[in-house]
């Protein structure tokens, strides 16, 4: 089930970057939906097979499943690229460190990590780079009420300051882990509550409860202050309305 859910949320964001179907971009609010599938998937791998002694095995397993197919398609594109001259491409020890360890991506609007007209050799790899670091967080925190409360209200600060442009709605709202990581915390609880409820605390009961009320009220506030075209945080708040 996952996975076709995967691939039609990815069949989404394939379209959205062909074509721009209508005011909400579909395929930033399918990458919300991948965040929230994330965490659910991630708290239930850990719940199953990684209780907190087997920390290394998680992160190996991760690291295996994510990084063979990273640098399969890295290579093969960055062959073509180099080889045609494509976008002009631009080298460098940054850039290079940036693309073999992933992380970097994602703070590209803090470095110059881009090659090709100013983009990573594979453009979408700084999701990917989100991704990673919330799998190296989610498991040290999952099992802490007071961390999880602390994390996850500060996440949704940072978003709904970043909804009213308070600070770069792109970066914060969108791209960068302190302003999405909500949504990780949101599908890990959903788990909790639904596959496992013995175990679910305060947290998990209600954070995805806030997480979707806050999220309606902030888009109907954006609604009449008719910003909502012009945000990237209103499509996250549809994909998580709509995930949920």
């Amino acid at each position: 089930m996952h996975g076709t859910f995967r691939f039609f949320l990815a069949t989404l964001v394939m379209l959205s970057h062909l074509w721009w179907g209508g005011p909400v971009h579909i395929g930033v609010a399918s990458v919300a939906v991948f965040y929230m599938l994330a965490g659910y998937v991630v708290t239930g791998l850990c719940h199953r097979h990684f209780p907190p002694g087997r920390l290394r095995a998680f992160y190996a397993e991760r690291l295996l499943r994510i990084c063979p197919l990273y640098f399969f398609f890295l290579l093969t594109v960055s062959l073509w690229v180099f080889a045609t001259g494509f976008g002009s491409p631009v080298t460098g020890i940054y850039k290079a460190f940036a693309h073999l360890t992933i992380i970097p991506l994602n703070y590209a609007m803090f470095g110059h990590t881009g090659v090709v007209r100013g983009f990573a050799i594979l453009p979408t790899s700084w999701s990917l780079a989100v991704e990673l670091q919330a799998y190296a967080i989610l498991p040290l925190i999952i099992r802490s009420l007071r961390a999880k409360w602390i994390v996850g209200v500060f996440s949704l600060l940072v978003f709904s300051a970043a909804s009213f442009d308070l600070v770069d709605s792109g970066s914060w709202g969108y791209r960068l882990l302190p302003g999405v990581f909500f949504l990780f915390l949101a599908g890990s609880a959903m788990y909790k509550s639904i596959k496992s409820p013995e175990s679910a605390d305060s947290f998990d009961r209600k954070f995805p409860a806030i997480c979707w009320g806050w999220s309606f009220i902030l888009l109907l506030v954006l609604i009449l202050m008719r910003k909502t075209l012009s945000t990237f945080p209103t499509p996250v708040m549809m994909g998580l309305l709509l995930g949920m």
